[in-house]
């Protein structure tokens, strides 16, 4: 029995940030098979008790830090939900309910450049946080749930700040049987701000600052989606742009699904952050970029003051003409 909890606490502890696939001779993809066992120790009652809570929280309030959804973004301004949009904007659960700065400067940047958008009044969680946790079944109808949702605005192109959202739209409602690709073309904020800059050719300020991305290992390490990030940041800081000591696949990792350790919720965001704060303050850098709100937020955990610490949507918004 202790050897099965010792077992069960050292599947849950992973981060599930694809780190160990850079070094893996064998070619494993070690987090699906983290993820699969988690379904195998669900499905027979044996996951800890706080993860049940997770659950809970997940299929009761939406969410997994069990805030009520009067406390969302997406509930708060419910005035920017529209019947039809060109673009629907999703913010995630990281920036919904703990950084609504960085969904305010993603509706700022619609908004200067006349992007027609909407959102889902009340968003909901797309299934990525209950499918981690081994709740497959319950992830399928949280899916299916948030695919009818995102219907309802009529929107062919959907953007979201979160790299589990696009995640979970790309690659995990194929499994749940969901053809989410036939109905929208799915970007990340990153992107869908390259393409708007290039495709109207819009100006932005000059950055003179020394500045580096925080990769995403959702969006970078897993999808390979990071060049749209770099073109934004270099389009503006030509001559201060660099890279990180680790970045995209040898990434440090964020925490961006981190939820649990050793038998409570995941608190040592702080020192992960610590790490790439580490390395941005021997690189000597006065920005770094991050491309998800628990990015950011372990980031400015770390406690330091001398690195400004901004999102992707943050510092493209503040820098357009």
């Amino acid at each position: 029995e202790p050897a099965c909890s010792d077992y069960v606490n050292a599947l849950y502890n992973c981060f599930m940030c694809g780190c160990c696939l850079a070094g893996c001779e064998g070619n494993f993809d070690l987090p699906q098979l983290i993820e699969s066992a988690r379904v195998d120790i669900a499905g027979q009652g044996l996951e800890p008790e706080i993860i049940k809570q997770f659950k809970n929280y997940l299929m009761e309030k939406g969410n997994i830090y069990g805030l009520e959804p009067e406390k969302s973004f997406t509930f708060l301004n419910r005035n920017y939900k529209k019947d039809s949009a060109e673009i629907l904007y999703i913010a995630g659960q990281s920036v919904n309910y703990g950084h609504h700065e960085i969904a305010e400067a993603a509706i700022d940047f619609f908004i200067k450049t006349k992007t027609d958008f909407t959102i889902i009044g009340d968003e909901p969680d797309c299934g990525k946080s209950l499918k981690l946790l081994g709740y497959k079944k319950e992830a399928g109808s949280a899916a299916e749930k948030f695919y009818e949702a995102m219907l309802s605005g009529k929107a062919k192109n959907l953007v979201t700040s979160d790299p589990l959202v696009l995640d979970c739209l790309i690659n995990d409602f194929k499994e749940f049987g969901i053809e989410v690709e036939k109905s929208f073309k799915i970007m990340h904020f990153s992107e869908f701000a390259d393409f708007v800059l290039n495709e109207f050719n819009l100006p932005v300020k000059e950055y003179d600052k020394k500045v580096a991305i925080a990769d995403s290992e959702f969006l970078c390490k897993k999808n390979a989606r990071c060049d749209s990030a770099r073109a934004i940041v270099l389009k503006a800081a030509k001559n201060g742009y660099t890279e990180m000591f680790r970045n995209k696949k040898d990434a440090y990792a964020t925490g961006e699904a981190a939820f649990y350790q050793n038998g409570a919720v995941f608190a040592d965001g702080k020192a992960l952050g610590k790490k790439i704060y580490a390395d941005a303050l021997k690189l000597g850098l006065d920005t770094i970029i991050t491309l998800s709100g628990t990015a950011k937020e372990n980031i400015l955990a770390a406690g330091g003051k001398k690195i400004e610490v901004l999102d992707i949507a943050e510092f493209i918004t503040s820098l357009l003409k």
